[in-house]
């Protein structure tokens, strides 16, 4: 998804727990210093808010 220039996110492990928060930067997060694991991460941005699980391997 094409996110907008300013746009916000939350990252959280399988259990709830917020885990990593920030602001996007050319369309990509740093997940280099997560665990590997289940994540759900909220993306927050003028278009409003998307939820999506991805696995950090």
């Amino acid at each position: 998804k094409n996110i907008s220039k300013k746009a916000n996110y939350k990252i959280y492990s399988a259990s709830g727990q917020l885990i990593s928060s920030g602001i996007i930067l050319n369309n990509k997060i740093d997940v280099s210093r997560l665990i590997n694991g289940l994540y759900v991460i909220d993306i927050d941005d003028v278009k409003g808010t998307a939820q999506k699980k991805f696995i950090k391997e």
